[in-house]
């Protein structure tokens, strides 16, 4: 091994020896200090060592991690093992000057120290802590590798996506600014560069990618950045003078930065030199990497294993190259081993040894089917690196694997079982409502293939049920990407996710909450709780049209789910096939009328009705009821039943995001609307005598309002303001509930297509009837129109008059259940 601290390199003894011969002895580790006293670790293997500028921690063979701080154990002998982290198997640590990291076997980041700078990554005004906090923000992402600079932290996952967070003041982060971040945030400059491997200085930080690229940035006052300059950079910025050769590891030392290439088996240094830790035989700094010379004697007869930085120094860890072929590929980590994930040898070991090694057998199942970032990290795409180009449109996976892995587990009854017990009780209750990124997304894709696997209705029905409230949980951009609207054309992925819900869901309609109406005499109690949301994964229209390879509609909408497939009425026993939903909404609307005063205005002259502006009186009113009439309204649509909710035509437009005019307003409230007309209509000299100004009830239209006179120049503004504060301002929050409603109400997007009369028409149904049509349409079960009793029928329904023969239609479209009536209609 040569090390370099002062003013050329020193063989210290071991270059016939491996990384591995290198270790710390077994049972302890040595203080800086000038009287070396030894750190005792009686009974623990020591694998993996990092250090800070005032504490030591240390992992052991069994993955315990031990930490050593010399400010606080003065006088202790034995680090203190972190108790909280016992259970875990710590693979990978990383210190800062105060703080540290560590992930554990399952995929879990843990962070602890000081936290000043925001360099644990816990939010904003937290505090330091002493002791080992879960990441959960990243929670989902598989990640690949930990790093920590002096105040600043760094993780990139499996795919390459690097997360940052902590101190920023000269662009360490490389987010293109010099703001801390005090949660982890995505360089999304680095998208798509393939980065393998980071180190952090002091205040600077390099990014390794599989390519061999080096991209440095943060600090550069020593030159450590590489890019012949002492300039800072706020952005990932690559080292120009390493182009062309296949960087395959780098190290940041405090002020430094050294790099090896291993095809030519040179060492490369820059940045800060003044104590001699470049190596360069002089101790000043390097603006550009300059090639080093081990030694003289022996360069030709050594390859390097490995290059490491600290503070002030740098090693050399070396080998005789006939024991050690260099490799291209030997990227650095922390200890060479990553989270769990699946894999052919895994899963047939898993089948094999099912009975005779149960206990470890189950352990593994419950590590890696409860951890989603273990998940996440299985199954990659590893043909041409494709999972390094994941992003919104493509989830980096190869989704046949995934079944092919389910397929294997379903061979033995008892690891199935157990697997679908983690994704259960563990695995689908764990998942966040905002993941991190898109790697955090993947679950959503490969739990519907266990679907597959499962032996029971029983068990299909549970797991898809939990991940039916896992996926409700999502915030509205996450759903976006799993349902394709920014898949642009991207068929797989939405494809597979149709086919998996299509071949699942119907044959297990009853793992949905259905709203059964208790209703005696019309009096209906409907609950909150009771009212049942279904997924159908419909795709945007757009995407889906746009698509090179279109979707068809029978795979991803399911005719035979309806939400009201199961309506019943007390003492009304019936097989509901429309009827009994139809009348549902028939009854329901007429009870909405009748609720109590505060929640819709009755507009006499048209008989419609519409939201109460907010007062102090109703302000505290609970926006719930709102949302639950919104979702009637959508199901009623969803359901393709008429309901007449009495809403005016302004209502549909703002559905549709179009504004309501005067006319609408003329509809609504036909006084208010000939008053304004008049102004609109007054002579210009007339209107300043009309002493009006921008207010309307006491509030105000515009800011300032109450100060503003209505004018011949700003009438049309008033009136235009006016009916904008009756439809929108005055009614935000009503509106804002009705419409989250309506949306859960009616998941497919279908309707947005439509005008807002034509909409309006389709919900209210069309109060014109057309009597002779509906005797051309109507289909017959055991008759024919020729026949006697029907022919009767019709002298007999044609004789009512316009009134009874909407009361018998609306009583034979709700009751053409009943055994044995002849006619099948609908209006």
């Amino acid at each position: 091994m040569y090390t370099r601290g002062e003013a050329d390199w020193t063989d210290v003894g071991l270059t016939s020896q491996t990384e591995d011969d290198i270790k710390l002895e077994d049972n302890f580790f040595h203080q800086p200090d000038s009287k070396n006293k030894p750190l005792l670790l009686k009974n623990e293997k020591i694998l993996i060592v990092d250090c800070g500028a005032t504490h030591v921690v240390l992992v052991s063979e069994t993955g315990q991690i031990f930490e050593r701080n010399y400010r606080e154990q003065a006088e202790a002998a034995h680090p203190r093992l972190l108790s909280s982290l016992s259970d875990r198997k710590i693979i990978q640590i990383a210190c800062g000057n105060h703080h540290s990291l560590a992930l554990s076997r399952d995929g879990q980041l843990f962070t602890w120290g000081q936290n000043t700078n925001g360099q644990l990554g816990l939010g904003k005004g937290e505090p330091s802590k002493p002791s080992p906090q879960s990441l959960k923000s990243l929670s989902g992402i598989p990640l690949a590798q930990i790093a920590a600079g002096g105040d600043h932290s760094f993780a990139v996952s499996l795919s390459g996506a690097v997360y940052t967070w902590g101190r920023n003041h000269a662009g360490q982060l490389g987010l293109g600014n010099t703001t801390e971040r005090f949660s982890p945030t995505l360089v999304k400059s680095l998208q798509l560069k393939k980065t393998v491997f980071i180190s952090c200085g002091e205040e600077h930080t390099a990014i390794l990618t599989k390519d061999g690229i080096v991209y440095t940035f943060g600090a550069g006052s020593f030159g450590q950045l590489g890019h012949n300059s002492t300039r800072d950079e706020v952005r990932p910025r690559l080292v120009a003078e390493l182009w062309g050769e296949k960087v395959s590891q780098i190290a940041c030392g405090g002020h430094h930065t050294v790099a090896y290439i291993s095809s030519t088996n040179k060492v490369y240094s820059f940045g800060c030199g003044e104590q001699g830790q470049l190596g360069t035989g002089q101790n000043i700094n390097q603006e550009v990497p300059v090639p080093l010379t081990l030694s003289a004697a022996n360069e030709n007869t050594l390859t390097v294993d490995k290059i490491v930085a600290g503070g002030n120094q740098t090693f050399v860890l070396c080998s005789q190259i006939e024991k050690l072929e260099p490799s291209a590929n030997m990227f650095p980590s922390s200890t060479g081993k990553g989270i769990f994930s699946i894999n052919d040898n895994l899963l047939d070991k898993w089948i094999s040894e099912c009975e005779s090694k149960w206990k470890n057998t189950n352990k593994k199942i419950a590590w890696v089917f409860s951890s989603p970032s273990c998940l996440n990290g299985s199954f990659l795409e590893q043909s041409n690196d494709k999972h390094f180009k994941t992003t919104t449109e493509t989830a980096g996976m190869d989704l046949s694997l995934v079944r092919l892995a389910f397929e294997k587990l379903a061979k033995n009854t008892k690891v199935l079982m157990q697997v679908e017990s983690v994704v259960l009780n563990k695995l689908l209750p764990s998942l966040t409502g905002a993941p991190a990124g898109v790697e955090a997304l993947r679950v959503y894709l490969i739990i519907p293939e266990l679907f597959r696997a499962l032996k029971t209705p029983q068990s299909i029905k549970e797991v898809a049920s939990s991940l039916a409230e896992a996926i409700l949980r999502l915030r509205p951009s996450s759903i976006q990407i799993l349902d394709g609207r920014n898949m642009n054309g991207k068929i797989h992925i939405r494809d597979t996710l149709c086919f998996s819900y299509h071949a699942v869901l119907y044959p297990i309609q009853t793992c949905f909450r259905v709203l059964v109406v208790k209703a005696t005499h019309c009096n209906l109690q409907v609950g909150c709780d009771d009212i049942p949301f279904c997924i159908q994964p419909v795709p945007s229209q757009g995407v889906n049209s746009n698509a090179g390879n279109r979707i068809q509609e029978n795979k991803f909408y399911i005719a035979e789910i309806g939400l009201f497939q199961s309506v019943t009425f007390v003492d009304e026993n019936s097989v509901d096939h429309g009827g009994l939903s139809q009348e549902f909404f028939s009854v329901i609307t007429r009870e909405m009328h009748t609720l109590e005063p505060g929640i819709f205005k009755l507009y006499e002259d048209c008989r419609l009705v519409w939201f109460i502006p907010m007062s102090a009186k109703n302000r505290n009113r609970n926006s719930d009821m709102f949302f639950l009439i919104g979702v009637l309204c959508g199901m009623a649509l969803y359901n393709r039943c008429v309901a007449e909710f009495h809403f005016p035509l302004a209502l549909f437009k703002k559905l549709l995001k179009e504004k309501p005019t005067l006319e609408d307003l003329r509809e609504l409230s036909p006084t208010e609307a000939r008053s304004l007309q008049t102004v609109l209509d007054e002579d210009e000299d007339s209107v300043d005598s009309l002493y009006l100004d921008f207010t309307v009830q006491g509030r105000e239209l515009v800011l300032n309002g109450k100060d503003i006179l209505v004018t011949k120049y700003n009438r049309f503004q008033y009136v235009e303001a006016y009916v904008d504060f009756v439809f929108n301002k005055s009614v935000k929050k009503q509106f804002d509930g009705f419409m989250k409603g309506f949306r859960k109400g009616c998941p497919s997007k279908m309707w947005k297509i439509f005008l807002p009369v034509e909409l309006m028409a389709i919900l209210n149904g069309n109060t014109k009837y057309e009597w002779e049509e509906l005797e051309k349409n109507v289909k017959y079960k055991g008759y024919k129109p020729t026949d006697e009793n029907i022919r009767n029928f019709w002298k007999v329904f044609h004789e009512l008059d316009e009134e009874q023969k909407k009361h018998f239609l609306a009583f034979l479209t709700a009751s053409q259940e009943e055994e044995g009536w002849p006619v099948s209609a609908s209006p």
